[in-house]
């Protein structure tokens, strides 16, 4: 593979400051510098003496993972330790975001890549050993415990809370966040319109309501104030029917006995 397809590592060379039975720790550092994802595998050639965490992962374009490598505690100072024989190697080819862990194997097999232009990059580390210095000249005791006190602490609680590094990087969760908040803004401008339709036929409905109120008290107005003159004018009516009745019978009585 072109060596602008592969992840750039830093250190090129590991260094561990060697200390009798205790695990020391170091750390990797992979950056993609290209425009595609990248996945990676961290091997070494003595691998009861490492622990990689994590071995395997994926970087996205642009981002940087750190990689702990972790040597376990030594009960003997090794033959070569001004000369470390130990290598590692970084592989690198690209991949999806959606690649599982389970895919790295086939995605690490070299036959895979036979008569294909991209293949799979590789990074080669040495190893080397940090001694301890000669002891130092003796102090007085308050300027040995401010000593003690302004020591750095030990790199092994950054290695251990490098545990926890996934294997996708930052880039790739960042695009989903962003899907999910693009979604639920979508989702929140719908129910804001459903919401104002809703308020515009509440209020036009209130309004209809209020308008059909006002023309039932205006009919019943009218209705009340006729119902008075037409009784009156039945009863004039009445009246005035009445009288003819009996001026006619008068009248008769009148012509046949005189």
């Amino acid at each position: 593979m072109a060596n602008n397809e592969a992840l750039t590592v830093t250190p090129s060379e590991l260094k561990f400051r060697f200390e009798l039975r205790k695990q020391i720790p170091t750390s990797l550092h992979l950056k993609n510098p290209t425009d595609k994802m990248l996945a990676f595998k961290v091997k070494t050639t003595s691998p009861k003496k490492y622990c990689v965490r994590p071995n395997t992962g994926l970087v996205a374009p642009g981002m940087t993972t750190e990689v702990t490598v972790i040597m376990q505690l030594q009960k003997e100072t090794p033959t070569d330790i001004h000369q470390c024989k130990d290598k590692f190697l970084v592989q690198s080819v690209p991949a999806s975001a959606d690649t599982s862990e389970k895919d790295f194997n086939e995605l690490f097999n070299k036959e895979r890549y036979v008569n294909k232009k991209e293949g799979i990059s590789e990074t080669k580390l040495r190893v080397s050993y940090l001694t301890p210095g000669p002891p130092p000249s003796p102090v007085p005791e308050n300027a040995e415990g401010e000593a003690a006190a302004a020591e750095p602490k030990s790199d092994a609680s950054r290695a251990y809370g490098g545990n926890s590094t996934a294997a996708v990087s930052a880039g790739a969760s960042g695009n989903e966040l962003q899907a999910k908040l693009n979604s639920a803004i979508a989702s929140l401008q719908v129910a804001t319109s459903e919401k104002k339709a809703a308020e515009l036929a509440r209020d036009q409905l209130a309004k209809e309501n209020k308008s059909l109120k006002t023309q039932n008290e205006m009919l019943k107005t009218v209705t009340d104030s006729k119902a008075p003159a037409t009784s009156k004018a039945s009863m004039i009516a009445g009246f005035t029917l009445i009288h003819i009745l009996i001026a006619v019978i008068i009248a008769f009585c009148l012509g046949r006995f005189t």
